[in-house]
């Protein structure tokens, strides 16, 4: 290319200068219209929405307890993000009369506002976890461990720390069903959390291939993507070879292929890496990501079930 040539083109780029600054522009004007707008769009949606006067939780966001507090054994269950414990539906219920004593916690950051959620670290969350399973194995000869989604990922955490008798992941959260590594998913949030504070939350409902439940799931309405980023934390912490491998008691893994959210490949093959001998894997076909609201609800039940009868 002659000097012409590049003297030619720099004066191309030069006359989009214009065209570039009034772009950039618009677009941090437009980003903090949207800022400011979804800011008073989660104040009011705090406000609005029902909660207990005395402890702030929303209404059918509180902790789920099922069964005879006087069993010997008891079933501790972790609900996902934005998520709560009805996340588990029928399943308590279940459990409860199969003999076994189920709680149904409240993940910190939870169940009060998005606000809170944005100031939740993931080791907050993951100390809230060991508190409530080692507050049940300090009661019962025999606990295990139910997670959902995050909690899934958050219970193997609890699991290869405290060792309860069994742990049980329903479509956990050991990598997202995206077409990106996930180490470029933590880095795109950190970059554009400063100005992109919240998303909306599941606007068209619950990820189930039941179209009639979608509705029927609760959730925050608003995401905070720093709660998002503590959650991301969450499952790198997961997969870590040495928290894996500290995972020996028997597992049950349930996952489906249709599951838009999260990776079950990535779930099997976290699986795979713990030290457990007893490993049961169920794979669905017909349900997405909450599969105890989903076509494979009564499967997954008797699943859990069968796996606890073994214990």
């Amino acid at each position: 290319m002659g000097e012409d040539d590049s003297g030619e083109q720099r004066r191309g780029w030069w006359r989009w200068r214009p065209v570039l600054v009034y772009g950039f522009i618009i677009a941090v004007v437009l980003g903090l219209g949207y800022s400011f707008g979804a800011d008073m769009m989660v104040t009011r949606y705090i406000k609005e929405v029902p909660r207990n006067p005395e402890t702030g939780v929303m209404l059918g966001f509180e902790p789920i307890e099922r069964g005879d507090k006087n069993s010997t054994k008891a079933v501790l269950m972790v609900h996902g993000f934005i998520g709560a414990p009805d996340c588990f539906n029928e399943l308590p219920d279940a459990v409860a009369e199969a003999g076994w004593y189920v709680h149904s916690m409240l993940v910190p950051g939870h169940g009060t506002t998005p606000r809170d959620f944005e100031t939740t670290s993931a080791q907050d969350m993951i100390d809230g976890v060991q508190v409530e399973l080692a507050a049940l194995q300090a009661e019962y000869e025999t606990v295990v461990i139910v997670g959902h989604s995050m909690g899934g990922a958050l219970s193997a955490l609890a699991t290869a720390e405290l060792q309860p008798q069994g742990l049980v992941l329903v479509a956990p959260l050991f990598g997202l069903k995206a077409p990106v590594p996930m180490a470029v998913v933590r880095t795109c949030a950190r970059v554009v959390a400063p100005a992109l504070r919240w998303i909306p939350g599941r606007p068209g409902g619950a990820p189930v291939a039941l179209k009639e439940n979608r509705s029927k799931i609760l959730h925050y309405s608003w995401i905070p993507l720093q709660g998002a980023i503590s959650t991301l934390a969450v499952e790198e912490l997961a997969n870590k070879p040495e928290v894996l491998d500290m995972i020996q008691c028997p597992v049950l893994l349930m996952h489906s292929t249709g599951d838009f959210v999260t990776s079950a490949k990535k779930s099997q093959k976290a699986v795979e890496a713990m030290a457990s001998e007893d490993k049961t894997v169920v794979i669905f076909n017909k349900s997405n990501h909450v599969i105890n609201w989903d076509y494979d609800a009564d499967a997954a039940k008797e699943a859990v079930v069968e796996f606890l009868g073994k214990l």
